[in-house]
């Protein structure tokens, strides 16, 4: 084995360990706002007036999905 093949080992461990790290503290992170999310919602439903959608017509949950959108992006591929 040459050097170049164990510095090319040593670096996809390396890249390995630090994906392993950040799927961690994403998870961990995750299960925090897990924890923390039923008190907000409690504090949400003690007002209990009921909510209006506020959204515009026609707008959806996903707005990069709009017509606009995907002019802006595509270009002049959407007439």
């Amino acid at each position: 084995m040459t050097m170049v093949m164990i510095a090319m080992m040593v670096m996809i461990v390396l890249a390995v360990l630090v994906m392993l790290v950040l799927a961690v503290l994403v998870a961990l992170k995750v299960t925090l706002n897990s924890l923390r999310a039923p008190l907000t919602i409690k504090l949400v439903h003690l007002d209990s007036r009921p909510r209006r959608d506020t959204r515009l017509a026609g707008e959806t949950a996903m707005p990069f999905l709009t017509k606009p959108m995907l002019r802006r992006t595509l270009g002049v591929l959407i007439p």
